[in-house]
């Protein structure tokens, strides 16, 4: 399952993503894996999760990144929750709406490796929060 924490830039969503991986630790069986940009935000997730920079793999596409994601899983099938923070910096992409396809793929692989991916993913355009709440779990 692919769950988006969206909003307009400045809500929240980030603070509202570490907050929902440090408290689903309680209850998670599997690992737990946060990845953001940058290290900026590494002391507040909770230790028991693996914090991952992202920028350390020079990530240029939805390509790398999506073969980064398949590369965490076949490495380890216990990753049950995988939380990414700033999509759209990591991707390189500039709107929702050139990354909906990198979304789309990422709903197939959550059904397949049988894992959730939750993001936060920030627009204030009601045509990209329309389509997103139309595909996914959207969660303001």
């Amino acid at each position: 399952m692919v769950r988006i924490i969206g909003g307009a830039n400045g809500t929240g969503k980030t603070q509202r993503l570490i907050e929902m991986a440090n408290r689903e630790n309680e209850t998670v069986k599997g690992l737990q894996v946060y990845i953001d940009s940058d290290l900026n935000h590494s002391r507040e997730v909770i230790t028991q999760i693996r914090f991952i920079d992202a920028s350390e793999f020079h990530i240029e596409s939805s390509e790398m990144f999506f073969g980064f994601l398949c590369g965490l899983i076949a490495g380890n099938y216990d990753i049950e929750e995988i939380y990414i923070d700033d999509i759209l910096e990591i991707l390189h992409s500039d709107t929702v709406e050139t990354a909906t396809a990198f979304l789309d793929q990422l709903a197939v692989f959550t059904d397949e490796f049988q894992c959730n991916i939750t993001l936060a993913l920030g627009s204030e355009n009601a045509d990209e929060v329309a389509l997103l709440k139309s595909k996914f779990e959207y969660i303001e």
